[in-house]
């Protein structure tokens, strides 16, 4: 696909590798240890981060919208939802874009 990625075992990791790798596209679940995808979130749009950020959730995504309705705050981060499970089809199309 063309792209570099990082993979993190919480937000905490995530939000610790933003000063030495800046994605155009982050995706998350929104159950994780230590710091779940909404405080995730959160820390990103305080750090200043720009970009595309996908929470994935096996929630309805209307209960994940109303959840992250706050974060969109402004235009440099866009939130998306999307339902587990993912195919990957999905993924290429959908998010990003091919």
């Amino acid at each position: 696909l063309g792209v570099a990625v990082r993979c993190y075992g919480n937000g905490q990791e995530l939000c610790a590798d933003l000063l030495d790798f800046d994605p155009d596209l982050i995706i998350l679940d929104i159950m994780m240890p230590e710091m779940d995808g909404i405080e995730t979130a959160r820390a990103l749009v305080r750090a200043g981060w720009s970009g595309d950020l996908v929470v994935v959730s096996g929630c309805p995504p209307h209960l994940v919208n109303a959840a992250l309705a706050r974060l969109e705050s402004g235009p440099w981060i866009k939130v998306r939802t999307a339902r587990k499970p993912l195919p990957f089809a999905t993924l290429r199309r959908d998010i990003l874009g091919r």
